[in-house]
């Protein structure tokens, strides 16, 4: 399975945009351009907890509300031994024909000007001009049963996701866990005992229940219990980090702590569904709050490892593209309207060993709009400063240069 195409209209700041894409791709761009919004353009198509939302008037271009909103996502399943478009190929059944490779993804939407709302549609199929309605089950369309959206954002909670999966990260399956539980149930309820004996909690219990009783005649005490007895084992349990060698427990209170621990939570939740689903990973700026090194090391578990088969990234720091390879850099700019452009970036198999050093130059120029290529670091420095007296704010103007050294200035050119 191979994602293809995606076209964009009349959505948020995309009048009309298509977009080549393949099964990882970066998404770059300066501020405010759209990078999530491209992004959420695709929840609206495989995401159902963003589908429940519906389109506000906000959503359509420039409020262009007479205009149905349409998000068109072209996946190619010509690989019939791959698991992945077999999940596909079984779920679409008669809308994909004999001989049709390729399935088309489309969520339409008309703006109801008296319910001030636009309910996306979807539709899908193997002929772009003969779409087939996709079913509903409640809140569920068919291809909810297909795709498994892990959207990481940029500033995810971590102890809010922890609880709202606990229950799946921490299922309980063993036998003798159910001795156990009976056992903890025993001790919270023996811990509520003694909490209700304390002296302070008696008097505060005691002097509440009249004062309450001035507002409401009603027969009720006040009674100050431990939450963990009354909403269950795991409403009140937090992860903690502990060393090796070190038997003290340390709270995840570092931002770039959190943000490893958010990560490796998505990936036991990922496993769980890789099976039955398709996992399909949104991610937006990875390199918030982590040092350089752990960029680093963060771009070779995204760009390495199969468990990010498909992958959507918006990013501005080169350290996370360190390891790029068989990507597609998609860039989103400003001109007078919003448009894009993309290119599948391959690393050439005599630096295959050593693509860091090939990348290292080459993602600090991505994101520039205009790239001088200079011989060595000398030249390097010649032209920097002939630039800086020319403009000291060349840099922020867009400008980069970019010292080839002795690599083969041919690999530039196509990038």
């Amino acid at each position: 399975m191979k994602f293809d195409m995606v076209t964009i209209k009349n959505f948020r700041n995309f009048e009309n945009i298509s977009v080549a894409l393949t099964n990882k791709n970066v998404l770059f761009g300066m501020n405010d351009v759209g990078k999530t919004n491209f992004l959420y353009a695709l929840r609206f198509v495989f995401d159902k907890d963003i589908r429940r939302q519906n389109f506000n008037d906000t959503d359509y271009y420039k409020k262009h509300i007479g205009s149905p909103i349409e998000i068109i996502v072209t996946i190619d399943i010509s690989d019939q031994g791959d698991s992945d478009s077999q999940k596909l190929r079984a779920k679409l059944k008669g809308a994909l024909l004999s001989g049709q490779n390729k399935v088309y993804i489309k969520v339409a939407a008309s703006y109801d000007e008296k319910e001030m709302v636009g309910v996306p549609i979807l539709y899908w199929g193997g002929d772009l001009n003969e779409l087939e309605e996709m079913k509903v089950h409640g809140t569920f369309f068919e291809i909810d049963y297909v795709f498994n959206v892990i959207y990481i954002d940029a500033y995810v909670d971590l102890y809010a996701l922890f609880k709202k999966n606990a229950n799946t990260l921490l299922a309980n399956n063993d036998e003798q866990d159910r001795s156990t539980l009976e056992d903890i149930q025993q001790t919270c309820n023996s811990l509520n005992a003694q909490i209700s004996s304390l002296s302070g909690i008696k008097s505060f219990e005691e002097k509440i229940a009249p004062e309450y009783r001035k507002f409401r005649h009603e027969a009720v005490t006040v009674s100050v219990k431990s939450e963990i007895a009354v909403k269950g084992l795991y409403s009140n349990i937090v992860p903690y980090i502990k060393q090796d060698a070190d038997d003290s427990l340390y709270p995840t209170s570092g931002e770039g702590r959190k943000k490893l621990l958010v990560y490796s939570i998505f990936d036991l939740l990922s496993k769980e569904e890789e099976d039955k689903k398709i996992n399909l990973f949104l991610i937006e700026k990875p390199e918030n709050h982590l040092h350089r090194s752990m960029q680093i090391a963060l771009s070779h578990v995204l760009f390495s490892e199969n468990k990010y088969r498909y992958l959507f990234i918006t990013t501005h720091s080169p350290y996370v593209l360190a390891e790029m390879d068989q990507v597609n850099l998609v860039r989103i700019y400003n001109a007078d309207k919003i448009v894009s452009r993309s290119v599948l970036y391959v690393v050439p198999e005599e630096f295959k060993e050593q693509r860091k050093m090939l990348n290292r130059g080459l993602t600090e120029a991505i994101f520039a709009d205009k790239v001088l290529l200079v011989e060595g670091p000398s030249e390097m420095v010649l032209f920097g400063k002939v630039l800086s007296e020319k403009n000291p704010f060349y840099e922020a103007d867009g400008i980069y240069i970019l010292s080839v050294g002795d690599l083969d200035l041919s690999l530039t050119n196509q990038y």
